[in-house]
Protein backbone atom coordinates (compact mmCIF):
# COMPACT_ATOMS: atom_id res chain seq x y z
CA UNK A 1 0.00 0.00 0.00
CA UNK A 2 2.96 2.60 0.78
CA UNK A 3 4.67 1.63 -2.44
CA UNK A 4 1.06 2.46 -4.50
CA UNK A 5 0.71 5.41 -2.60
CA UNK A 6 4.38 6.74 -3.55
CA UNK A 7 3.40 5.69 -6.87
CA UNK A 8 0.24 7.66 -6.85
CA UNK A 9 1.92 11.34 -4.95
CA UNK A 10 5.00 10.96 -7.85
CA UNK A 11 2.24 11.56 -10.21
CA UNK A 12 0.03 14.05 -8.41
CA UNK A 13 2.84 15.91 -7.88
CA UNK A 14 3.26 16.62 -11.45
CA UNK A 15 0.09 18.64 -11.66
CA UNK A 16 0.18 22.63 -11.53
CA UNK A 17 -3.04 22.69 -9.15
CA UNK A 18 -2.79 19.68 -7.22
CA UNK A 19 0.75 19.68 -6.52
CA UNK A 20 0.18 22.48 -3.84
CA UNK A 21 -2.68 21.36 -2.37
CA UNK A 22 -1.03 17.80 -1.69
CA UNK A 23 1.88 19.37 0.17
CA UNK A 24 -0.06 21.34 2.31
CA UNK A 25 -2.26 18.69 3.28
CA UNK A 26 0.87 16.32 4.32
CA UNK A 27 2.16 19.65 6.01
CA UNK A 28 -0.94 20.23 7.98
CA UNK A 29 -1.62 16.25 8.46
CA UNK A 30 1.73 15.88 9.74
CA UNK A 31 1.73 18.47 12.25
CA UNK A 32 -1.21 17.51 13.59
CA UNK A 33 -0.38 14.07 13.83
CA UNK A 34 3.26 15.28 15.64
CA UNK A 35 1.50 17.62 18.32
CA UNK A 36 -1.25 14.99 19.13
CA UNK A 37 1.67 12.99 19.96
CA UNK A 38 4.19 14.55 21.82
CA UNK A 39 2.09 17.68 23.63
CA UNK A 40 0.47 15.45 26.04
CA UNK A 41 4.24 13.74 26.32
CA UNK A 42 5.67 17.69 27.17
CA UNK A 43 3.13 18.53 29.36
CA UNK A 44 3.18 15.57 31.92
CA UNK A 45 7.30 16.02 31.56
CA UNK A 46 6.87 19.77 32.78
CA UNK A 47 4.18 19.09 35.54
CA UNK A 48 6.37 16.69 36.81
CA UNK A 49 9.77 19.05 36.38
CA UNK A 50 11.55 16.95 34.71
CA UNK A 51 13.54 18.93 32.45
CA UNK A 52 15.85 16.32 30.70
CA UNK A 53 12.66 14.72 29.10
CA UNK A 54 11.24 18.22 28.32
CA UNK A 55 14.57 19.15 26.13
CA UNK A 56 14.88 15.75 24.83
CA UNK A 57 11.03 16.21 23.64
CA UNK A 58 11.68 19.15 22.44
CA UNK A 59 14.64 18.51 20.13
CA UNK A 60 12.55 15.41 18.84
CA UNK A 61 9.94 17.50 17.94
CA UNK A 62 12.29 20.47 16.32
CA UNK A 63 13.55 17.08 13.93
CA UNK A 64 10.16 15.59 13.24
CA UNK A 65 8.87 19.28 12.16
CA UNK A 66 12.01 19.68 9.88
CA UNK A 67 11.71 16.38 7.97
CA UNK A 68 7.93 17.66 7.79
CA UNK A 69 8.31 21.39 6.53
CA UNK A 70 11.66 21.37 4.52
CA UNK A 71 9.94 19.90 1.74
CA UNK A 72 7.01 22.01 1.60
CA UNK A 73 9.37 24.86 2.12
CA UNK A 74 11.71 23.54 -1.32
CA UNK A 75 8.49 23.50 -2.87
CA UNK A 76 7.17 26.89 -2.01
CA UNK A 77 10.64 28.55 -3.08
CA UNK A 78 10.86 26.70 -6.55
CA UNK A 79 6.93 28.30 -7.23
CA UNK A 80 8.51 31.34 -5.90
CA UNK A 81 11.63 31.51 -8.37
CA UNK A 82 9.02 30.45 -10.92
CA UNK A 83 6.72 33.08 -10.70
CA UNK A 84 9.50 35.68 -10.19
CA UNK A 85 11.30 34.68 -13.58
CA UNK A 86 8.01 34.79 -15.57
CA UNK A 87 7.82 38.63 -14.40
CA UNK A 88 11.49 38.92 -15.60
CA UNK A 89 12.42 39.92 -11.74
CA UNK A 90 15.93 39.28 -10.92
CA UNK A 91 16.42 36.01 -9.13
CA UNK A 92 20.38 35.87 -8.27
CA UNK A 93 22.19 32.83 -8.65
CA UNK A 94 22.85 30.02 -6.48
CA UNK A 95 26.13 30.51 -4.44
CA UNK A 96 29.10 29.00 -5.99
CA UNK A 97 30.71 25.82 -5.18
CA UNK A 98 34.33 27.32 -4.86
CA UNK A 99 32.63 28.46 -1.64
CA UNK A 100 33.74 26.06 1.57
CA UNK A 101 31.52 27.75 3.87
CA UNK A 102 27.97 27.79 1.74
CA UNK A 103 27.64 31.42 2.29
CA UNK A 104 25.22 33.81 0.22
CA UNK A 105 26.61 37.30 0.24
CA UNK A 106 23.11 38.46 -0.63
CA UNK A 107 21.10 36.74 1.73
CA UNK A 108 19.34 34.72 -0.80
CA UNK A 109 19.51 31.33 -0.68
CA UNK A 110 20.43 28.68 2.26
CA UNK A 111 20.74 24.99 2.08
CA UNK A 112 17.93 23.20 2.88
CA UNK A 113 18.69 20.55 6.74
CA UNK A 114 17.37 17.34 5.18
CA UNK A 115 18.29 17.48 1.52
CA UNK A 116 20.71 20.11 1.59
CA UNK A 117 19.41 21.65 -1.38
CA UNK A 118 19.57 25.79 -1.94
CA UNK A 119 16.57 27.49 -1.02
CA UNK A 120 15.28 31.19 -0.42
CA UNK A 121 15.37 32.59 2.79
CA UNK A 122 12.71 34.15 4.46
CA UNK A 123 13.63 37.13 4.13
CA UNK A 124 14.33 36.96 0.23
CA UNK A 125 11.10 34.73 -0.23
CA UNK A 126 9.05 37.96 1.50
CA UNK A 127 10.97 40.27 -0.95
CA UNK A 128 10.08 38.44 -3.96
CA UNK A 129 6.71 37.87 -2.93
CA UNK A 130 6.04 41.54 -2.65
CA UNK A 131 7.14 42.45 -6.02
CA UNK A 132 5.35 39.30 -7.28
CA UNK A 133 2.09 41.40 -6.17
CA UNK A 134 3.31 44.40 -7.57
CA UNK A 135 3.97 43.19 -10.96
CA UNK A 136 0.63 40.94 -10.78
CA UNK A 137 -1.11 44.44 -10.03
CA UNK A 138 0.26 45.66 -12.96
CA UNK A 139 -0.37 43.03 -15.25
CA UNK A 140 -3.90 42.93 -14.39
CA UNK A 141 -4.24 46.77 -15.04
CA UNK A 142 -2.72 46.68 -18.58
CA UNK A 143 -5.19 43.65 -19.10
CA UNK A 144 -8.16 45.44 -17.95
CA UNK A 145 -7.20 48.54 -19.85
CA UNK A 146 -6.48 46.19 -23.08
CA UNK A 147 -10.24 44.43 -22.94
CA UNK A 148 -11.84 48.01 -22.14
CA UNK A 149 -10.26 49.08 -25.87
CA UNK A 150 -11.27 45.69 -27.05
CA UNK A 151 -14.52 46.49 -25.65
CA UNK A 152 -14.82 50.25 -26.95
CA UNK A 153 -13.81 48.87 -30.31
CA UNK A 154 -16.08 46.28 -30.90
CA UNK A 155 -18.99 48.51 -29.99
CA UNK A 156 -17.34 51.01 -32.26
CA UNK A 157 -17.63 48.47 -34.97
CA UNK A 158 -20.55 46.89 -34.67
CA UNK A 159 -22.69 50.63 -34.62
CA UNK A 160 -20.86 51.29 -37.57
CA UNK A 161 -21.82 48.30 -39.14
CA UNK A 162 -25.26 48.47 -38.44
CA UNK A 163 -25.48 52.03 -39.31
CA UNK A 164 -23.93 51.22 -42.83
CA UNK A 165 -26.43 48.03 -43.35
CA UNK A 166 -29.54 49.88 -42.41
CA UNK A 167 -28.60 52.37 -45.08
CA UNK A 168 -28.24 49.77 -47.97
CA UNK A 169 -31.70 48.66 -46.97
CA UNK A 170 -34.43 49.77 -48.89
CA UNK A 171 -37.45 51.34 -47.45
CA UNK A 172 -40.64 49.49 -47.07
CA UNK A 173 -43.00 52.95 -47.64
CA UNK A 174 -44.12 53.89 -51.04
CA UNK A 175 -42.82 57.20 -52.49
CA UNK A 176 -44.51 60.36 -50.67
CA UNK A 177 -44.59 58.07 -47.43
CA UNK A 178 -43.59 58.49 -43.93
CA UNK A 179 -42.96 56.52 -41.22
CA UNK A 180 -44.85 57.90 -37.62
CA UNK A 181 -44.24 57.35 -33.97
CA UNK A 182 -45.71 53.98 -34.47
CA UNK A 183 -43.66 52.68 -37.07
CA UNK A 184 -46.43 53.03 -39.95
CA UNK A 185 -46.58 54.37 -43.36
CA UNK A 186 -48.02 57.40 -43.69
CA UNK A 187 -48.96 59.72 -46.65
CA UNK A 188 -47.33 63.20 -46.26
CA UNK A 189 -49.59 65.09 -47.84
CA UNK A 190 -53.09 63.86 -48.48
CA UNK A 191 -54.52 64.20 -51.89
CA UNK A 192 -57.06 66.79 -52.24
CA UNK A 193 -60.35 65.61 -53.55
CA UNK A 194 -63.49 66.86 -55.23
CA UNK A 195 -66.69 67.19 -53.73
CA UNK A 196 -68.58 64.29 -55.05
CA UNK A 197 -72.31 65.25 -56.27
CA UNK A 198 -75.45 64.34 -53.64
CA UNK A 199 -77.32 61.61 -55.51
CA UNK A 200 -81.11 62.10 -56.08
CA UNK A 201 -83.18 60.20 -53.89
CA UNK A 202 -86.18 61.24 -55.24
CA UNK A 203 -88.65 58.97 -56.99
CA UNK A 204 -89.85 59.14 -60.52
CA UNK A 205 -92.64 60.51 -61.35
CA UNK A 206 -95.66 58.19 -62.34
CA UNK A 207 -96.91 58.48 -65.95
CA UNK A 208 -100.35 59.96 -64.67
CA UNK A 209 -99.06 62.87 -63.39
CA UNK A 210 -96.89 63.77 -66.31
CA UNK A 211 -98.66 66.29 -68.44
CA UNK A 212 -100.61 65.73 -71.31
CA UNK A 213 -98.35 66.27 -74.56
CA UNK A 214 -99.56 68.70 -77.13
CA UNK A 215 -100.57 67.19 -80.61
CA UNK A 216 -98.94 68.28 -83.70
CA UNK A 217 -100.78 68.32 -87.20
CA UNK A 218 -99.88 65.51 -89.42
CA UNK A 219 -97.42 66.70 -92.04
CA UNK A 220 -98.28 63.80 -94.09
CA UNK A 221 -98.93 64.84 -98.14
CA UNK A 222 -102.21 62.95 -98.23
CA UNK A 223 -103.56 65.17 -95.40
CA UNK A 224 -103.79 68.35 -97.29
CA UNK A 225 -105.00 66.34 -100.76
CA UNK A 226 -101.28 66.63 -101.86
CA UNK A 227 -99.69 63.91 -103.44
CA UNK A 228 -96.41 63.78 -104.55
CA UNK A 229 -94.93 62.15 -107.36
CA UNK A 230 -91.58 60.69 -107.92
CA UNK A 231 -89.65 63.10 -110.53
CA UNK A 232 -87.02 61.74 -112.95
CA UNK A 233 -84.28 63.37 -110.61
CA UNK A 234 -85.02 61.82 -107.45
CA UNK A 235 -87.06 65.27 -106.30
CA UNK A 236 -90.82 65.10 -105.16
CA UNK A 237 -93.68 67.20 -107.61
CA UNK A 238 -96.78 68.03 -106.21
CA UNK A 239 -99.96 67.66 -108.10
CA UNK A 240 -101.62 70.32 -109.07
CA UNK A 241 -104.99 70.97 -107.15
CA UNK A 242 -108.23 69.55 -108.47
CA UNK A 243 -110.77 72.51 -109.35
Amino acid sequence: MNKVWIWIRKWLLKLPVVDGWLMRWELQSGLKELHARLDPQVAKARQEQNTTLVDELDNQFYNEYVWLHDPYNEWESDQIVRKARKYLIDVPIYPSHANAEDEDEDETWQRNRTSYEWVLTSAAAQRFRKEIRDEERTASDDRRKRINFLLVLAGFVLGLSSIWTKSKQPDPCQRNYYRNDQGACVLALQPITAPTPALDTKPPASEESSPPSKSRPSTRPHAQGKVSRPNPQGQPVSAPPKS
